[in-house]
């Protein structure tokens, strides 16, 4: 069982591309999640808007 989880998990490790998966984290992909609980400065939305352009972050949830 542990030759075969070894084996998995290098098989794995061989296809993946650091490259790639960097581009995943670019600005146009980060989603802004669940800043209103840890604003610390209580900013209204069009204050924190606004710093989420300022940062390049263009897409933000709301739970």
């Amino acid at each position: 069982m542990k030759l075969l989880s070894l084996f998995i998990a290098l098989s794995f490790a061989s296809s993946f591309d650091s490259s790639k998966s960097l581009k995943d984290f670019r600005t146009v992909n980060l989603v802004s999640w669940c800043i209103v609980p840890y604003d610390a400065e209580n900013r209204d939305p069009e204050a924190r808007s606004k710093i989420l352009e300022e940062l390049g972050i263009t897409k933000c949830a709301y739970d």
